[in-house]
């Protein structure tokens, strides 16, 4: 396997500067997601907080129509064009409290597929369409995480360092649904607002 998280598109025989992508092989992407050490960190951490996101959805009753937007954006990711929303803002808590930030969203640095591999056009635009998403949302001040509930992943070095961030996961997805009910608090307030004053 190459290493396709450093992949210089000019390298291969006969280029001419254009691109060279490799086909898009699900195996080969988490291979170039995971070839470095703190690459295979960042993935676990980033899986472990959007399971604990959606357990924590799935197990509390007064979030069931939030739970339920989350299995819907699902169903529709698999038919590809549908809504990113919900699941573009866990990514950015996830991407947050794990410790990346908006800059990491604008340089490709070899992780992104579409720059790796031949993708549909569909899935280019989602995956494009998520990541304006997150970083909208962090430049926004929207998504916010106190540095007590921030792991570094490029301080993880082995299995049990990683089990023992397990308690600051937790915390961050407590953190950020708490700040999701706020918000809801407030856009609320504010609509009632507005109708109070329109009438």
């Amino acid at each position: 396997m190459p290493d396709t998280n450093n992949v210089d598109p000019s390298s291969a025989e006969g280029s001419t500067g254009t691109a060279t992508r490799l086909p898009l092989n699900w195996n080969a992407v988490e291979d170039m997601l995971t070839n470095s050490h703190s690459g295979q960190m960042f993935s676990a951490l980033n899986e472990r907080f959007l399971d604990a996101f959606e357990k924590a959805l799935a197990s509390d009753p007064s979030r069931r129509e939030e739970y339920q937007v989350w299995k819907d954006e699902e169903e529709q990711d698999g038919e590809r064009g549908g809504s990113l929303t919900f699941f573009s803002e866990a990514m950015a808590w996830s991407l947050v409290s794990n410790g990346k930030t908006a800059e990491d969203l604008t340089d490709p640095q070899g992780e992104w597929l579409e720059e790796v591999f031949e993708v549909p056009v569909d899935l280019k635009n989602d995956l494009e369409s998520c990541r304006t998403l997150m970083k909208s949302y962090i430049e926004q001040g929207k998504i916010t995480v106190p540095s007590e509930f921030i792991i570094d992943y490029k301080t993880i070095t082995d299995d049990q360092a990683l089990l023992a961030t397990r308690d600051k996961t937790q915390a961050a997805v407590e953190h950020a649904l708490k700040s999701r009910r706020q918000w809801a608090t407030v856009a609320a307030a504010a609509a009632n607002h507005d109708g109070e004053t329109a009438s």
